[in-house]
């Protein structure tokens, strides 16, 4: 499916290449890219993360194809959003590797992530 994406320059007066960046997918089966590969020698840093699924399904968040978070259970009869503030440590992802999202089944999923590029 696609996925919709509204990204803020969280840019602050260090110069730090910050960003925050809405998501959402009516269908993230086939796995669905939230932030595109940095560039060459460039990584990634998920400093946090907000994610929800309305459905019964997992939710797992991606390097390219490889697990780095999840994944998460929800549940359509209660569904809670997973929170995880990361920005004391952060996850770097591999360089030139994209963040990604993926559902189990064929379930809608929304969030937010704050990255940074190094």
């Amino acid at each position: 499916m696609s996925i919709a994406t509204k990204t803020l320059d969280l840019t602050g007066p260090g110069g730090e290449n910050r960003e925050g960046i809405n998501f959402s997918s009516s269908n993230a089966s086939g796995g669905e890219i939230i932030k595109a590969d940095p560039g060459s020698g460039s990584n990634l840093i998920l400093e946090y993360l907000v994610i929800n699924c309305a459905a019964d399904d997992t939710v797992t968040i991606r390097e390219d194809s490889t697990t780095i978070l999840g994944p998460f259970t929800f549940k359509a009869a209660a569904p809670v959003p997973i929170v995880l503030d990361l920005r004391k440590r952060g996850i770097q992802l591999t360089a030139n590797k994209e963040l990604g999202v993926i559902t189990g089944g064929s379930s809608a999923v929304a969030g937010y992530v704050e990255v940074r590029t190094i």
